[in-house]
Parts: C-alpha cells; structure tokens; sequence
C-alpha cells in the first residue's frame, strides 16, 4: 500500500490539522527500494534519486497519459526499460541512476519503502526532526522568496511570517498544543531558540514532556 499523497484536514484538531500541512514535506523523506515495481510511482517517488522525486528533475512537460503511471508501467514486455517514453524528459545524469537499478520484476515481491533521513533506512523522531530541519518546508516565507505568492502571512492564524520554525512552534496554534506538554518551568527557554539550537536541544533533552491536565 502507498503511504496516502495527503491527509484529510477538514473538521480535524489544531494538532492534525499541523500534521496534515506538513504531510507532503514529510512524505518526501520516503525512498523505495523497488521490488515488482507496482506500488511506487515513476514520476512522484524517490526509488531512482534520493532528494527529490524524478518530477523535480524533469526537463519537458509530462504528458497526462504517463504522469501517474507506476514503475513496472514502464517496462516492456521484454523487461527492459522503455527509454523511448521516458528518456526525452529527463537530464543524462538522472537516466543514469535509473540505469543502475535492478529493473522490477514480480519474483523480488513488493515495493519496499525506507526512511531516507536515516542511514539504515529505519524512521525514528531523531532522524525526522534533522529531516525537517534540513529541508525547505514550503511555508508561505518560502513561497514568498520563490515568488509563487505574495502574502506570506500564517495560514492558521494569519498574525505573522509563517516560517518553518512558526508552523512548528510559534503559532498561536501550534502553541496550544505544546502548552499541554512543556512545563512551565521550561516554557521561556523552550520558545527563546533559533530553529535549528531548539531541534538540537530537543534531541539532547533528558527532561520527559509530559501532558499536564491539571
């Protein structure tokens, strides 16, 4: 089963509704070591790279006809690759990775997904922070330097820049729910860092958050 494109957000909690819009950035972070080729998408997935998917890398548009096809949907009956479909679209470099890989066949069994932040392939809350800290996000700060919107203002709230460190941390929104699980006693130091020194201080914090109902 591929892991879903997105998630719904409508009539959901503050706390989902965070997840939900981080979802493609995170979603991104999944490789696929390709087994029948059935389950990961050509365009959309990381199996032949690791940073992006081959869509970022296109050099031409992509017909509608080839543009949510599977892996094995690009294979011929004789089990080589159908180059002449796919090659025109893509820079040298990249046909060559998607040379190096195994072709798809069905005795390897099913698509196997991977966590890419980590070097063993395994998801954990460690490598997920450094992934979310390494990567650009596409808050509205960022849509702003790409110049693909002109108000850069939080989705959520609509107070302030929405950077990445805001999304996560500094929104009104996404402070209700850290309020639940940072003591007091750690609330000025645990909002007072830079993105990066506040992941950083999170992984190496022995203090245990704990839900606080009272």
């Amino acid at each position: 089963m591929h892991p879903p494109v997105e998630l719904p957000n409508k009539n959901c909690s503050y706390f989902w509704r965070s997840i939900s819009k981080l979802w493609n950035t995170t979603i991104k972070g999944i490789g696929w070591s390709i087994g029948n080729g059935e389950y990961a998408r050509f365009w959309w997935d990381c199996w032949a790279t690791k940073k992006k998917p081959l869509i970022d890398y296109a050099i031409a548009p992509i017909g509608e006809d080839i543009l949510h096809g599977k892996v094995v949907d690009f294979v011929n009956q004789e089990s080589q690759w159908k180059w002449e479909i796919f090659s025109p679209l893509l820079p040298n470099h990249i046909l060559l990775k998607i040379a190096s890989i195994q072709l798809p066949r069905p005795e390897r069994g099913k698509d196997q997904i991977y966590w890419l932040a980590s070097s063993k392939g395994n998801f954990t809350v460690r490598s997920a922070y450094h992934y979310l800290a390494s990567s650009e996000l596409k808050t509205k700060k960022e849509l702003m330097r790409r110049h693909i919107v002109s108000n850069g203002s939080c989705d959520r709230c609509g107070l302030e820049l929405e950077s990445t460190l805001y999304v996560l941390r500094d929104c009104p929104m996404a402070q209700r729910i850290w309020s639940y699980f940072v003591p007091q006693r750690s609330q000025a130091e645990f909002y007072s860092k830079p993105l990066k020194e506040w992941i950083s201080g999170n992984l190496q914090s022995k203090e245990t958050f704990r839900k606080n109902l009272d």
